[in-house]
């Protein structure tokens, strides 16, 4: 289900919501249609992204403030639900795919930033462990999956590989296929005679 920027789909979907144009500024009821894109810490792409998105809305007449706050509110942001619109990412360790579904997807679970959901997807997500036929389970992963990303809760950006460079000498880190998510750092170091 992509998702494109389409400014004369969502002016249309402004006007059927009762937000009109008003002087190229959508508004309802008088007021301004505003939202709060919120980013942690100081990365550049993250920037340059929300800069990207407030550039796209402002051209449908929708204000965008890019509220910048330090990598260390992020807690306290997730659980207070404080934004309207969130730029974030996660990863699962585990090579089941119905490990992390409950965290991201279920309704009530606090990893679910936008509360998207119902308890009958809920209850779906709860039975797929005991789904012994992997072709049968896969099917109702992706069913759940395009059922709750069509609640448009939350809109992945993307979802590739995570890529590393490493200097030649480096050990103990291990495979990336079989190193847990949580390095033990005491293990990590260069092997001797590489000159670091």
């Amino acid at each position: 289900m992509p998702v494109r920027f389409d400014a004369a789909a969502a002016a249309q979907t402004l006007e059927g919501a009762g937000y009109t144009d008003e002087n190229g500024t959508r508004a309802k009821d008088g007021k301004p249609l505003s939202i709060r894109f919120t980013i942690h810490g100081d990365d550049p792409m993250s920037t340059a992204l929300a800069q990207t998105v407030q550039n796209q809305l402002t051209k449908i007449g929708v204000e965008a403030q890019i509220d910048a706050r330090p990598q260390s509110a992020f807690g306290q942001t997730m659980s207070s639900r404080d934004f309207d619109v969130l730029l974030a990412g996660g990863g699962s360790d585990s090579p089941d795919p119905t490990s992390a579904m409950c965290q991201t997807m279920c309704s009530t679970s606090p990893g679910n930033a936008s509360g998207a959901g119902t308890p009958e997807l809920d209850e779906r997500i709860a039975r797929l462990g005991a789904q012994a036929d992997d072709d049968a389970r896969a099917a109702e992963i992706n069913a759940i999956e395009k059922e709750w990303l069509g609640q448009y809760g939350q809109l992945p950006l993307w979802h590739g590989p995570d890529v590393y460079a490493i200097r030649t000498g480096l050990s103990g880190l291990g495979p990336a296929a079989f190193a847990s998510l949580t390095t033990d750092w005491e293990d990590v170091g260069w092997e001797p005679g590489t000159g670091h």
